[in-house]
């Protein structure tokens, strides 16, 4: 962030790693989906 501040291409650092662009930089994360709930009965439950 502080090389893309010096040369005047950033301004908000939490803008700045959100941006599409820089995710690859893996500091903000995606949201994770919830865990789908297992049903470990012998004999479950037709859906």
């Amino acid at each position: 962030f502080s090389v893309a501040y010096d040369k005047g291409n950033a301004e908000d650092p939490i803008k700045y790693f959100a941006a599409p662009e820089n995710q690859d930089l893996g500091v903000v994360k995606y949201l994770r989906k919830p865990v789908s709930k297992m049903d470990l009965s012998p004999f479950p439950a037709p859906s």
